[in-house]
C-alpha cells in the first residue's frame, strides 16, 4: 500500500515561494552575464536590435522555457542604447 500525502494551501505557498527563491537565486547571476555581454557587444546598435539580441543571449543562457519581461527587457536595451547600464 502506497503512502498518501496530503498538502494544505499554506504549504503549497511556502513550498512554491521556496522553489521561486532558488531558482531566482541561480538566474540572476546568469542573466546578469547575459546583459552585461549584451552591452558589451552592442552598444552604438539600435535598441530593437539590442533588444533582439537580450532575447537570444537570456535565452541561451537560462534555457527557452525562460520568459522574460518584454517591457522590462526594452528598457535595458534602451538603457544599453543610451549608456546608462552600469554594473
Amino acid at each position: 500500500m502506497g503512502m498518501t500525502f496530503e498538502f494544505n494551501e499554506e504549504g503549497i505557498e511556502k513550498m512554491l515561494a521556496q522553489a521561486k527563491d532558488t531558482l531566482e537565486a541561480q538566474a540572476n547571476p546568469r542573466l546578469r552575464d547575459a546583459v552585461r555581454a549584451v552591452r558589451d557587444r552592442y552598444a552604438g546598435e539600435d535598441a530593437g536590435t539590442v533588444y533582439q539580441q537580450l532575447v537570444a543571449e537570456i535565452t541561451s543562457e537560462l534555457g527557452p522555457k525562460f520568459d522574460p519581461n518584454e517591457a522590462n527587457l526594452r528598457a535595458v536595451a534602451q538603457a544599453i542604447v543610451d549608456g546608462t547600464l552600469t554594473g
